[in-house]
């Protein structure tokens, strides 16, 4: 992006506060580095990534880099051919705990095929288990060189251990011997020079002999090494020498090591202070109700409830400082430029939040082309900007000696020249600090320059000719800042297409203002002035009066669809309370047959046992059969009714299978028994068309209200009961799953089947996890074998 008016705008303030989320230095500094792009990929691409940082911190697991230190610094030492200490050494250890914590969270979901982005930056880390290690074996917690980080300083260490032993001893009989006990200072053994000595009295010296090595600051004690020990402290000199050179050598070889692998550090280093960045935006993101925006192609900027991040910030500090006070809300703002709205003018009272919406549209432009979500509702579209140009505030150059308009003229003739049809322009009080005339004259001139550039222009101002210039341009929008008539004061809602009014004589009538003052004022505005206030004064009224009859006729339509789908549910009951009977006078006279069936084989069974004549045989099986023929045309009649209720399907009517609660499709004719073949899913059943009810297009579609029929019919015309997922990755299969429900929903089916296979059961896993709490799911199980058995999934869906 050329030159913008970042600061002005307080994009480096909003960075700082979103830089507070990163847990390392590394991290916050590619957070402060962050700058607006004009690539349109990559402007993509980082907000994907960010999408996905979003996904991992909202789950119930989130990533958590507790620990992460930044090492830059040494890593930088280390490739210049210097080594380490200790402490650097076990940052360089700690940063790899921090890799290999990584690793293992993310590896996981890497497999099930999540995260592809991520997965694509996080690549390059290693973390180089075998090097903590034996970073762990050679460097104490504390920073101490162990004794075991070789054999030759474990050899050191030990016969310095028995030197200092035979040193102390020897100077033990000292300390306890009655002949030196009066020519010592104190019973104790001090060190100076590396040596051990003993304090001793300056007329003790003749007693205790041996070399001095300083006396203290009265004079009164002189620290004397005994000759005894004067070898022995010689020795310990020698190991301790011994031991810092095996010491340095370690720390060379340490050094070396990782020199060896100074391209993985390196990498690590710049990923994780990019991975600390993504998790921070992502938690900012999560904090402050952040939506991704769609980059869209041309000079659009439409944005849904967008709120000034800055001012939630301080709005929400205010909150926790003073927990008493009623907590303050961020009012959003919502606009639309593009080429048939290329710019908006917009009026209202001083300190009604005119310059605030400037700003929260210029910063969501910075943010979103930074690749960062924007503070506003999903749905916004940006598109990209080449520079946002803002002349916002009062800045007098004493030092070029410019007045206040002069100061905002070199400013707007800058902008003039660098302005183009890919720049975002927002004035603030354009054409304020000079004559009204003038300054609205001129006001008007530099705003028709900018639309002629192509330029999408936000402009705040006072003055009444401009207002009249946005109502005539066909590329101009008036908008003004609501003001509350009641309590005269700001609402700081912007209200797109309404003109305002400073409403300066309202705001001085309430605050006391007298009223031979206010009169003389309406005298010199001039009665058109006046009026033209009072047409605005009832613009505004009448306008309330809409939304207040807006509200109430959309209240009235909410009860009016829940009446109309307790109606329908009611209209359901009966139904399936119509076929239940249907269905249980099938089946008693059904029984009513079997019973008779079993009736007659038991007569001939006893007639048979009694050795009956023929004859009488005869007699009984006629009677018997006539009761069959009877029970039988009984049935048949009892069929044929419900036949004769049953629907006229076929082939290709959409139909509601009663029994399995479903939608399906004809895809035989009724034989002449009424029996039919249903496709209900993946699978095809045979049925009754008693069993059926037909659900035309239109029916489903009429339970929609009139401006979601269009949508809906096209929905009920193409969705199908079974969507196929296989093959897809879990994040996809997710995603089409999510829109199919939506499409489904809308077409009014009731169960459908997501068909995923059997496989490793992985991506079964990751779709009944997203199904559990989905809000259009009422219950979900695996297929039965018919239906395709655990590699379908049947869900219900809420009615």
């Amino acid at each position: 992006m050329r030159s913008s008016d970042t600061g002005v705008l307080e994009f480096d303030k909003w960075k700082s506060l979103l830089a507070e989320y990163a847990v390392s230095l590394s991290g916050r500094a590619r957070i402060l580095a962050l700058a607006p792009s004009t690539n349109r990929d990559w402007i993509r691409s980082e907000l994907a990534v960010c999408g996905e940082m979003v996904e991992v911190q909202r789950s119930p697991q989130p990533l958590d880099l507790n620990g992460l230190r930044s090492i830059d610094p040494i890593v930088e030492r280390l490739q210049k051919g210097a080594v380490l200490q200790p402490a650097e050494l076990l940052e360089v250890a700690q940063h790899l705990r921090v890799v290999a914590r990584v690793v293992r969270f993310f590896t996981p979901r890497f497999e099930e095929g999540q995260l592809p982005e991520l997965r694509r930056r996080l690549a390059a880390l290693v973390p180089l288990p075998e090097v903590v290690a034996r970073i762990g074996s050679t460097i104490g917690p504390e920073g101490e060189v162990l004794d075991d980080a070789s054999p030759e300083l474990r050899r050191i260490r030990n016969e310095m251990r028995r030197v200092r032993e035979r040193i102390q001893r020897a100077l033990e009989r000292y300390l306890n011997d009655p002949e030196y006990g009066p020519a010592l200072q104190e019973r104790i053994v001090t060190i100076r020079n590396d040596r051990y000595v003993l304090p001793v009295k300056r007329e003790g010296r003749g007693i205790v002999r041996g070399l001095v090595h300083g006396q203290s600051a009265s004079g009164a004690t002189v620290f004397v090494e005994p000759f005894p020990i004067v070898e022995l402290n010689n020795r310990l000199s020698e190991l301790v020498s011994e031991e810092s050179e095996e010491i340095a050598r370690i720390l060379a070889e340490l050094s070396g090591l990782l020199r060896e692998h100074q391209a993985v550090l390196n990498a690590n280093v710049r990923t994780l202070a990019e991975l600390d960045a993504l998790r921070a935006k992502a938690d900012y993101a999560l904090d402050y109700r952040c939506a991704p925006p769609e980059i869209v192609e041309g000079a659009v900027l439409d944005l849904r409830e967008a709120r000034h991040p800055i001012l939630e910030h301080l709005f929400r500090r205010e909150s926790r400082e003073h927990p008493d006070r009623p907590p303050r809300r961020v009012v959003p703002t919502t606009l639309l430029l593009g080429d048939a709205v290329q710019g908006m003018v917009i009026t209202g009272p001083n300190t009604g939040g005119k310059t605030v919406v400037l700003k929260t549209v210029g910063l969501c432009v910075l943010i979103a082309q930074s690749g960062m979500w924007i503070p506003a509702e999903p749905g916004s579209r940006v598109g990209i900007f080449d520079a946002v140009c803002a002349d916002i505030g009062d800045e007098q150059s004493l030092e070029q000696s410019l007045s206040t308009f002069s100061s905002h003229m070199t400013r707007i003739i800058r902008i003039l020249e660098q302005s183009t049809d890919r720049t975002l322009v927002l004035l603030d009080e354009l054409g304020a600090g000079t004559d009204p005339t003038e300054g609205a004259a001129l006001a008007q001139a530099i705003l028709n320059a900018l639309l002629q550039r192509g330029a999408r222009v936000l402009v705040t101002t006072h003055h009444g000719a401009l207002k009249a210039f946005a109502h005539q341009h066909p590329r101009l929008v008036n908008a003004s800042m609501e003001f509350d008539e009641r309590t005269l004061s700001p609402t700081y809602r912007l209200l797109v297409g309404v003109p305002g009014s400073s409403h300066a004589l309202r705001i001085a009538r309430r605050l006391g203002m007298p009223l031979e003052v206010l009169k003389e004022a309406e005298t010199l505005l001039g009665a058109e002035a006046v009026s033209m206030e009072a047409l605005l004064g009832e613009v505004e009224r009448l306008r309330r009066e809409l939304e207040a009859k807006e509200r109430m006729l959309s209240e009235r339509l909410d009860e009016a669809r829940r009446k109309e789908e307790e109606y329908r549910r009611r209209l359901e009951d009966l139904r399936a309370f119509r076929a239940e009977v249907r269905q249980r006078a099938e089946r008693e006279a059904e029984a009513l047959l079997r019973e008779s069936r079993a009736l007659v084989e038991h007569t001939i069974a006893e007639i048979r046992r009694a050795q009956a004549a023929p004859e009488t045989v005869r007699t009984a099986r006629q009677r018997l059969d006539a009761k069959r023929q009877e029970v039988a045309q009984r049935v048949a009649a009892q069929r044929a009714e419900l036949l004769e209720q049953a629907p006229d399907v076929q082939v290709g009517d959409r139909v509601y299978v009663r029994s399995m609660k479903a939608l399906g499709e004809v895809v035989e004719n009724p034989d002449e028994k009424g029996n039919v073949r249903v496709r209900v899913g993946p699978m095809t059943v045979a049925t009754s068309v008693a069993d059926l009810e037909l659900r035309p297009q239109e029916e489903v579609v009429r339970a929609y209200p009139k401006p979601f029929r269009a949508l809906a019919g096209e929905k009920v015309s193409t969705i199908r009961t079974e969507l196929d997922v296989r093959g897809l990755r879990g994040h996809e299969a997710v995603e089409r799953v999510d829109k199919y429900l939506d499409d489904a929903a809308l077409a009014g089916l009731e169960t459908v089947w997501i068909i995923h296979g059997k496989g490793t059961g992985v991506l079964r896993a990751a779709l009944h996890e997203h199904l559990q709490d989905h809000p259009l799911v009422e219950s979900f199980r695996l297929g039965r074998p018919e239906e395709g058995g655990a590699g379908v999934t049947v869900v219900a869906l809420k009615s």
